[in-house]
């Protein structure tokens, strides 16, 4: 085994919660589309050649719950018959939890491996990671949206009452942190900035930004109705929305318009966005749309017909950044962007429509739910392979940052078991995804016994401000994540 250490001066946005967060920082997708902040950006890679590794009936029809991966590749799903599914990735089921009614959302996953998953049964509800029941938080109302954690890790989401909720663990109940009233139903998902502000759409046409404690910060008032459109933040804090009027919404974080994006089909899901800022979202036109932000418009790339509407599925992109989304004809879709066009890699057909978003787990497989009830596992095909013992899906490095909030310095140490640092990679990115600093070591290290000091600036010399940054290590299909805080 080697132990290597990077010392590092790392960078920013602003501090509000401690790193103590509640999220699993190495989980492969904790919560609905893989952040708080809604990007859709998974750690993993997709197959290049994909084929259905295993399915299993979970549920009846018209499903629409997303799946969420913990560190150990667990896949959580829950479905209409109010169970909350535990599978392994050789297809076994490790336990069921019963809600008593709907779950209509993807759940999300703590530090300590608690699970949270909103139910129709007027209840959030914390599962251990053995499947028994922690607690059960009550709020008057339907639970239709998934559930997000912020940095302090307190649980955001939505009623149908209308109301919008945070709610933190406090080990052995659920308290209610604070509720705010909207005037519509809330189907949304909700997304959380840096600053713990929730943001979340109603059924009165008004996408909402409530601050930490509760306060009322702005409301965006639209044409048509969000329904099921779910927020995504940008890294400037821009807020991506789409709705019913046809238009994809780019909001201020002082709630003000940015600008509107016309296109043929209403807009029912979340936007993923890449770590150029490029946004993609899809439409019942059929289509999916890769849109850059140019300040003061948005501009269209490219719109990639799928042959059936993109009505309530949300696209997610991998390590590589290909895009992946479903449609209602029951296709999942790999496309690659080529900058002024969408190419399709490849497709698949599955039985059911597609209405949530996908996952991605370790070994480039593909995790998705049909509104058949068939939960699908998509893998990289093999031809004459036999697997002659399980697969170990215990993750084989470590990204170790100490101190962790920092002021001048911190050390980053990276564990590899069995592996030289031959294409090893660190890079830096800020909560948008925008790559900051490239601290790429190269192929000539024969183990990664390198310190490098950084001086919190980026590849331009010039000084970063304060804030959470992301240091993503990779080699080859290997790559970890950790959250760094950095208060100057």
């Amino acid at each position: 085994m080697r132990i290597s250490k990077i010392f590092l001066l790392m960078l920013p946005v602003f501090f509000y919660g401690t790193l103590s967060a509640q999220l699993q920082e190495n989980a492969y997708c904790p919560m609905f589309h893989n952040d708080q902040f809604h990007t859709g950006r998974s750690p993993c890679v997709g197959p290049e050649v994909p084929e259905v590794k295993w399915s299993r009936s979970l549920g009846s029809s018209f499903e629409m719950s997303s799946p969420i991966i913990g560190d150990d590749a667990t896949i959580y799903i829950g479905v209409r018959s109010g169970v909350l599914y535990a599978i392994t990735p050789d297809n076994t089921v490790k336990w069921i939890y019963n809600t008593g009614d709907r779950i209509m959302a993807a759940a999300a996953i703590a530090m300590d491996s608690t699970i949270y998953v909103g139910s129709c049964d007027n209840s959030l509800h914390a599962v251990n990671y053995y499947g028994s029941g922690k607690w059960i938080c009550a709020t008057g109302s339907w639970l239709q949206s998934s559930a997000a954690i912020d940095e302090d890790g307190v649980i955001h989401i939505g009623g149908y009452d209308t109301d919008l909720y945070a709610i933190e663990d406090s080990v052995t109940y659920g308290k209610k942190k604070w509720n705010y009233n909207t005037g519509g139903n809330i189907f949304s998902d909700p997304a959380v900035g840096i600053d713990g502000t929730q943001y979340n759409a109603s059924c009165d046409d008004k996408l909402y930004a409530i601050d930490k404690d509760g306060n009322f910060k702005w409301s965006y008032q639209a044409a048509g109705n969000f329904y099921y459109s779910s927020p995504a933040i940008g890294s400037d804090g821009t807020i991506y929305i789409g709705n019913d009027d046809n238009k994809l919404h780019a909001v201020n974080p002082d709630g003000s318009l940015k600008w509107t994006f016309s296109i043929m089909g209403d807009i029912c899901g979340c936007p993923a966005i890449a770590e150029d800022g490029t946004i993609y979202i899809g439409s019942r036109d059929d289509s999916l749309y890769a849109i850059e932000d140019c300040g003061v418009y948005g501009r269209r790339k490219w719109a990639f017909r799928t042959g059936s509407d993109i009505r309530y599925a949300s696209p997610i992109i991998d390590a590589n950044g290909v895009i992946y989304v479903g449609n209602e004809g029951g296709k999942l879709y790999a496309i690659e962007d080529s900058v002024t066009y969408g190419k399709e890699k490849w497709n698949i057909l599955l039985d059911g429509g597609i209405w949530s978003a996908p996952a991605i787990g370790p070994d480039t497989v593909i995790y998705i739910l049909t509104t058949s009830g068939t939960f699908y596992a998509i893998g990289e095909e093999e031809i004459g392979v036999e697997h002659s013992s399980p697969k170990d899906y215990t993750r084989k490095g470590f990204l170790k940052i100490s101190p962790n909030p920092f002021t001048t310095s911190t050390a980053i140490s990276f564990t590899r078991i069995g592996q030289s640092a031959e294409g090893r990679e660190l890079k830096i990115f800020d909560v948008g995804g925008r790559l900051v600093k490239n601290l790429s070591l190269g192929t000539g290290h024969l183990a990664l016994g390198t310190e490098v000091i950084w001086d919190g600036k980026d590849d331009y010399g010039k000084i970063l401000p304060s804030g959470i940054y992301y240091c993503k290590l990779s080699q080859g299909t290997f790559t970890q994540t950790k959250k760094i805080l950095f208060v100057r």
